[in-house]
């Protein structure tokens, strides 16, 4: 079954955190700051993440890897996705998912996507 309910703030603590993978639980919610300043992998897929995807999460300079895959997210990303923080962007996994609109065109500034 896992862990239900919503993200542990307490993470948020972890500020020399470099990978976090808390997939394949029953999180419904995302609470997330941008103290997790040294992440470099955040691993999110087969939860129960509902709503809009955080623009904090876009926000951790250090991100390689972000995947949101098997939520229940919707909306679009966000305009800016590569324009400012996450230029070291490798991979981004968001399929099974409610999104909509375009993909940003701005995706090519992280030049290892």
């Amino acid at each position: 079954m896992g862990l239900a309910g919503t993200f542990p703030p307490v993470i948020e603590n972890l500020s020399f955190l470099t990978s976090l993978d808390i997939s394949y639980n029953n999180f419904n919610r995302l609470c997330l700051r941008s103290n997790l300043r040294k992440l470099k992998s955040l691993n999110l897929r087969f939860n129960q993440l509902t709503g809009f995807v955080p623009d904090v999460i876009f926000n951790i300079s250090s991100l390689k890897v972000i995947d949101l895959s098997s939520n229940d997210l919707y909306g679009s990303l966000p305009v800016d996705v590569c324009s400012r923080y996450v230029l070291k962007l490798e991979r981004i996994y968001l399929p099974f998912n409610l999104f909509e609109g375009r993909i940003p065109s701005n995706l090519y500034k992280c030049k290892e996507l």
